[in-house]
């Protein structure tokens, strides 16, 4: 096995990807939770460590044109290719250094925001220390650091088939050839046990699960970089705090409780723990974590350890809940369900009913809380139900719970997504290039990864915020014409110029509506 340097990712770099959770948007939202006021996101300084080919931080600058963005890292053929982004986008705002953790120093800060994303378990000791180092020296003091790694105990059981991987790729050559073979013996092990029920092949059942879709160079970073130590976060937060660092919270809001879990456990949780730490680490022990995304800040900041469900009043929000066109039933003896996209809610409440269903409504719009309280008490109101102010109180305790159970996103500022499509539509800049660049992944106004169909490539393409639904109806047409799009009605091509323009419209407007619904049209 060769040894994880600057060759192996020069080999096999690392995939390109979007990261929701380390979003400036995130970070400041999860730190205002627990009570830690950050700098706005449309003015900050950005700083990302191990930033592989840059596609996470340039999503972020092409969305906050206001901030600053510096990324570094070990690969010279991850910052090549980071530049040439750049480069290509005309952003101004980021820049990307060849550089090694160990080289930066306290004077190259403050940056408001530190993001070190699957590099701290991947690194040796000492180069731990230089993460932890940095977000101490270089964060600015109301500032907020975001470490992810691998934690202990859900990590043995994969740590196990690490080393059974390693094993049998000791003889590979190379970074790709030993994820190649490693994923050659998991699937033989999958196929050996096929059609057992022992503990040992639901084992190899959920690891197979866990890498079957992933990329060679995922599995070759990730899982066979020869540095890779989970820890138990009681040992990483001790680590942290010898860097003048406290835990402040998990980046993912939802992480942060065991709402899955009856109360006897966390009540049970809090008589065997003496410190929050503790009882973190307890929480790991519950569910088997495998992996966290921990925000840390300077150790002098006061925090919420229990945030109230008030402060859900000070959010923007945004809920993936699924409901029906038609507005539900508010009659407060009538129970409604509402799916999210985890678990589902049942309620008989009136406002809460009419806030689930607003939401799915405006989805994927951020609506302020004050906005979402006053369009679900005109619908209570107009359904002929009497409102006190005590519902105001109840629909935040309910969104506070819908929160902990995942079902809530937060943010502070409302971002510019457009969920109807405007007359002259505009998908990001970020899109077109990556069109342009036939790239594997597409990144949405939210900083996620989305997929996205042929149609739908074509009318991002048009979509620039000049053309009208029936320009882009033409454009079409014209394409298809000349044999580079391909439409069928009854199972026969159209090729009727006239008719191609009349299908092309009503494709275009059901492909509008599916680039709004992911966040792929500006406001």
């Amino acid at each position: 096995m060769q040894d994880d340097s600057e060759e192996r990712y020069d080999e096999l770099p690392y995939p390109t990807l979007l990261h929701h959770f380390t979003h400036p948007d995130t970070l400041r939202s999860t730190a205002h939770l627990f009570g830690l006021g950050t700098a706005p996101v449309s003015r900050c300084r950005v700083l990302e460590l191990g930033c592989g080919p840059g596609t996470n931080l340039i999503g972020m600058a092409a969305g906050l044109p206001g901030s600053e963005f510096v990324g570094v890292d070990i690969s010279a053929s991850h910052i090549d290719e980071a530049r040439s982004w750049v480069q290509d986008m005309g952003l101004g705002n980021v820049r990307f250094d060849k550089r090694r953790l160990e080289d930066l120093q306290a004077d190259e800060g403050p940056f408001d925001y530190i993001i070190a994303h699957g590099v701290y378990s991947w690194v040796p000791a000492d180069v731990q220390d230089h993460v932890l180092r940095i977000c101490s020296e270089l964060l600015d003091p109301s500032g907020v650091a975001y470490v992810s790694y691998n934690t202990l105990p859900g990590w043995y059981v994969r740590r196990g088939f690490r080393e059974m991987m390693l094993r049998h790729a000791s003889k590979a050559k190379g970074a790709l050839a030993e994820a190649v073979a490693a994923r050659e013996l998991v699937e033989f092990l999958a196929e050996a046990n096929d059609s057992r029920k022992t503990a040992w092949a639901l084992v190899i059942q959920a690891e197979q699960a866990t890498i079957g879709d992933k990329p060679d160079n995922y599995l070759a970073h990730d899982h066979l970089s020869p540095c890779n130590e989970p820890v138990y976060f009681a040992d990483f937060a001790q680590r942290a705090a010898q860097h003048g660092l406290r835990y402040l919270a998990e980046a993912e809001p939802a992480d942060n409780w065991m709402s899955m879990y009856p109360p006897k456990i966390d009540q049970a949780i809090e008589r065997m723990a003496d410190s929050r730490i503790g009882r973190e680490e307890y929480r790991d022990l519950v569910v088997g974590r495998s992996f966290r995304r921990t925000l840390l800040c300077h150790r002098d900041r006061e925090l919420d350890e229990q945030p109230h469900y008030e402060r859900i009043t000070d959010f923007h929000i945004t809920s993936r809940v699924m409901a029906e066109q038609d507005l539900p039933d508010l009659d407060p003896t009538v129970d409604q369900s509402f799916r999210g996209r985890d678990n589902t809610i049942t309620t008989s409440d009136p406002v809460v009913k009419a806030a689930m269903w607003t939401m799915a409504m405006y989805y994927p719009e951020d609506l302020p809380f004050d906005e979402l309280w006053d369009i679900s008490r005109t619908q209570v109101e107009k359904a002929g139900h009497a409102i006190d102010p005590e519902h105001r109180d109840t629909l935040a305790q309910f969104l506070f719970y819908w929160m902990q159970r995942g079902g809530l996103e937060l943010c502070m500022r409302r971002r510019p997504i457009n969920r109807i499509p405007s007359e002259r539509p505009r998908s990001p800049g970020l899109s077109k290039l990556q069109i342009e660049r036939k790239a594997s992944y597409f990144g949405n106004l939210r900083h996620e990864i989305v997929l996205v169909e042929e149609m739908e490539l074509a009318v991002i393409s048009l979509a620039d915020g000049t053309r009208t639904l029936d320009d882009m109806a033409q454009a079409l047409a014209a394409r298809a014409q000349k044999g580079e799009l391909r439409v069928t009605r009854n199972e026969q091509e159209v090729t009727d110029p006239d008719m191609l323009v009349e299908v092309f419209r009503e494709e275009a407007r059901k492909t509008l509506a599916m680039l709004a619904r992911k966040s792929l049209l500006v406001a």
